[in-house]
């Protein structure tokens, strides 16, 4: 046989990828040179820390004055020891600093056992309640928000919260006070953890049961019992007919 002729488009689909992979490697090394002047021709960079404020060392110290010069104020809440799982309880807590602590124990309507103390605090403080387990509980804040005004002007602030119980057993939620100020009217806030309370809840296995989803075991039985009912009626059905063709 003779020799089969050799394929003129392979040989040119060959030399125009080696033209074409010479042309990336000569890009790269050209813009690897670019680079190699622009570097050396650029003056060199200058290290600048990034910092939330432009606040110097005097500024920082003015803040820790006014922070330790807060005032001292009557604090209450309410601390429920049980509920419910799926029941809903408000937690209400008061702050005052120009009344006493019994006095301030008066103001909580919420229902559960009243604690009291005395918390350093400054003109604006922030209060939050939260979850030692995510899923334990649902909270809702009742306040619009967790920062607000303490001082004579006034008179009590109080934060509330609405929590469900999500789960059962011995569960957490901790009550945090917080000192904030504003440093010569900028945008920079510091804030101080000043008091920590566990508001500690249980949820018993009797409560429990009480809670429990009785539409889902209501739906299982009666599924049970139609669906026999309905395979016995067809099976019926089916008797009579072949009867009849009898």
């Amino acid at each position: 046989m003779p020799p089969k002729p050799e394929n003129k488009n392979s040989k040119y689909v060959i030399i125009s990828i080696l033209i074409f992979l010479v042309g990336l490697v000569a890009l790269s090394v050209v813009g690897v040179v670019f680079s190699t002047i622009n570097s050396s021709l650029l003056p060199p960079a200058t290290e600048s820390p990034i910092t939330p404020t432009q606040t110097g060392g005097e500024d920082l110290s003015a803040v820790d004055d006014i922070l330790t010069k807060g005032m001292v104020a009557s604090i209450a809440f309410n601390a429920p020891q049980e509920m419910n799982l799926k029941e809903t309880a408000t937690i209400e807590l008061a702050i005052d600093p120009f009344i006493s602590e019994e006095k301030i124990a008066q103001q909580i309507e919420a229902e559960g056992q009243i604690q009291t103390g005395t918390v350093l605090v400054t003109p604006l403080t922030k209060v939050t309640l939260i979850a030692q387990d995510g899923q334990a509980f649902d909270i809702q804040k009742l306040h619009d928000s967790d920062i607000q005004a303490v001082d004579e002007h006034e008179g009590t602030t109080t934060w509330q919260w609405q929590v469900t119980a999500k789960k059962g057993g011995q569960q957490t939620m901790t009550i945090v006070v917080y000192r904030l100020i504003q440093f010569q009217g900028q945008n920079y806030w510091r804030q101080v953890e000043t008091y920590r309370a566990d508001i500690n809840v249980e949820v018993g296995l009797q409560q429990r049961i009480f809670a429990f989803d009785w539409k889902w075991l209501i739906g299982l039985l009666l599924t049970s019992i139609i669906i026999p009912l309905y395979m016995r009626s067809l099976d019926q059905r089916k008797l009579k007919a072949g009867k009849k063709r009898k």
